[in-house]
């Protein structure tokens, strides 16, 4: 499938914030799986790069100082780190406009990389 038609596809199951970040990898050819695609250890990651083992969570409002969601969201966290993956998570706070997105994917582009943001 195209990449524009993935980003449609993924139009059900993201917020425009996601769908900005997505179109932003795809003008600089980085084409992750996303949440529609897989699912790993009973989490969804909004962005995975298999082949880096770099899985990417956006925590928007829902995830920041909540105690239970921080608890659960280590879990996760080291559980896939134990597997190899580096996950790579991003606090943000709606609405997420296109400078933000653009911000988060250069910091996706430089992790998938191996660069230090």
């Amino acid at each position: 499938m195209a990449w524009r038609g993935r980003i449609f596809s993924h139009d059900r199951f993201s917020s425009r914030g996601e769908q900005l970040i997505l179109e932003a990898l795809h003008r600089d050819h980085i084409h992750p799986l996303t949440k529609t695609d897989v699912v790993l250890e009973t989490t969804r990651p909004d962005f995975l790069f298999p082949d880096q083992k770099l899985a990417v969570y956006l925590d928007g409002p829902p995830h920041i100082k909540n105690p239970a969601k921080e608890e659960l969201d280590t879990k996760i966290t080291e559980k896939l780190q134990r597997q190899g993956y580096k996950v790579l998570r991003i606090q943000y706070r709606p609405p997420l406009g296109k400078k933000k997105a653009l911000e988060i994917a250069s910091e996706i582009s430089a992790q998938m990389r191996g660069r230090p943001c």
